[in-house]
Parts: structure tokens; C-alpha cells; sequence
């Protein structure tokens, strides 16, 4: 089995980045969606 890793135009610490700023604003875009859902049943429940 080859390596696909060398023929990827950028190198695989660049992605584990990407991969790691990404991971983190789609956990804070999760917080967020949660907390907007308790915000919003909390005001139905008004």
C-alpha cells in the first residue's frame, strides 16, 4: 500500500490545523445551537 499523504499539495500537519480550528467552531456553532434551543423553549414556556 502507498502513502496518499505525498501526493497532497500541502503538508499533513497543515491539515491536522485546519482539521483542529475547524473541530473547535463547529463544537462552539454545537454550544451555541443548544443554547439557543434552551433560550427559545424557555421563551414558549413563558
Amino acid at each position: 500500500m502507498f502513502n496518499h499523504m505525498h501526493f497532497l499539495p500541502f503538508p499533513a500537519k497543515y491539515i491536522q490545523q485546519q482539521y483542529y480550528v475547524h473541530n473547535e467552531l463547529f463544537k462552539k456553532y454545537i454550544l451555541l445551537g443548544s443554547w439557543m434551543n434552551v433560550r427559545n423553549t424557555m421563551l414558549i414556556k413563558k
